[in-house]
């Protein structure tokens, strides 16, 4: 799919740049929010390093997921036959099966965020390197981890969307600092629909705003448990999966 899309090389990276120039308005609307004053603890510059990360993992995972944003609907018109027949795991025939050029624009972006953000709080060193690439990792897979799970009711219950739809719009407002929000709708983020662990805890931590050691662990744990119980559901779905004869 990376090879099918470079071979208009031209269209390629023009079509990066400007899929950059069309996030510029939200990033801009942001550090004029925070510009000359602090928000619930947060200054411009760690909102734009929050930023940065979130593009950066969001970008890895639209790099990765495939057709898993689809699977509801494959999994109810029996689209997922023809993932049958190929001697490979599912998951990765699903995983591979396409490739998003907007998710290049975003790692890009949240790259440059990033960085600007980490040597304006004077963060920068190679330690944040490190940092980064290991909460992105963690980052990605309970992303894609919550997905698979979220599509594998999909199976017993006969929907197009799934539960996908309300997960990636909840999703949109885990983005932003939790602590604007009130204590109720945090505990959401952090127990039933543990997206605080995705975006925000990893930011608090780079940042040094997270003095609790022990939510690293947790972010580990969660991570570890959605993973297993995601995966456990799926294999669970597809033993009872039926094609619809379509």
């Amino acid at each position: 799919h990376i090879k099918t899309n470079m071979i208009f090389s031209y269209d390629f990276i023009l079509g990066v740049i400007m899929m950059i120039l069309m996030d510029i308005p939200y990033v801009f609307f942001m550090g004029t929010l925070f510009s000359g004053v602090d928000i619930a603890g947060w200054n411009l510059s760690e909102i734009m390093l929050l930023i940065g990360y979130v593009y950066i993992t969001e970008g890895l995972y639209d790099l990765l997921h495939g057709e898993i944003m689809n699977l509801p609907a494959l999994i109810i018109s029996g689209g997922l036959d023809c993932y049958y027949i190929r001697p490979l795991n599912i998951i990765f025939q699903i995983l591979t099966a396409s490739f998003y050029p907007d998710a290049v624009s975003q790692i890009i972006l949240g790259g440059i965020l990033f960085v600007w953000a980490a040597i304006k709080l004077e963060l920068m060193r190679i330690a944040l390197i490190f940092q980064l690439f290991f909460f992105a990792a963690i980052s990605v897979v309970l992303y894609m981890s919550i997905s698979i799970l979220l599509c594998s009711f999909s199976f017993v219950i006969s929907t197009r969307t799934g539960f996908l739809g309300t997960f990636y719009s909840l999703e949109g407002v885990a983005k932003y600092p939790l602590s604007i929000f009130p204590k109720w709708f945090r505990y959401i983020f952090y127990t039933i629909l543990p997206l605080a662990y995705i975006f925000y805890e990893p930011a608090q931590i780079i940042l040094g705003k997270e003095k609790n050691i022990a939510f690293f662990f947790i972010s580990l744990i969660v991570t570890v448990i959605i993973t297993v119980l995601a995966f456990f559901l799926w294999n669970r779905g597809l033993s009872k999966y039926k094609s619809s004869g379509n």
